[in-house]
């Protein structure tokens, strides 16, 4: 499970790859692996992993948005809901915040 902020740090491509190998499997909000770092075309997993996520992105805390322009196209894009029962992460504009579970396939 990550509580990453701010994020940077799984931004990068080597954090990225380092924890795909030594995991199973992943818990986080937005602050965590981008999506697509599950998909094998991206190159760093040999087989796409299993994926469930929750809650509607809608935006960075104001000094994120400077952070990290070229995500919010890509999160908003992902996490389409439905919306969580709970609080979790930012929660940023009113909403619940958004949570990404992610498994090996062969783990389970």
């Amino acid at each position: 499970m990550f509580k990453a902020a701010p994020h940077w740090i799984l931004r990068n491509r080597w954090m990225a790859a380092w924890v795909l190998e030594h995991s199973a499997a992943t818990l986080h909000d937005e602050t965590g692996l981008r999506p697509r770092v599950y998909n094998a075309s991206e190159g760093l997993v040999s087989a796409d992993w299993q994926m469930v996520r929750r809650g509607y992105f809608a935006e960075f805390e104001n000094r994120e948005v400077s952070w990290y322009p070229g995500e919010k196209a890509e999160l908003k894009a992902f996490f389409q809901g439905p919306e969580l029962p709970f609080q979790f992460g930012y929660a940023q504009h009113g909403g619940l915040g958004v949570l990404l579970a992610a498994w090996r396939r062969e783990v389970l």
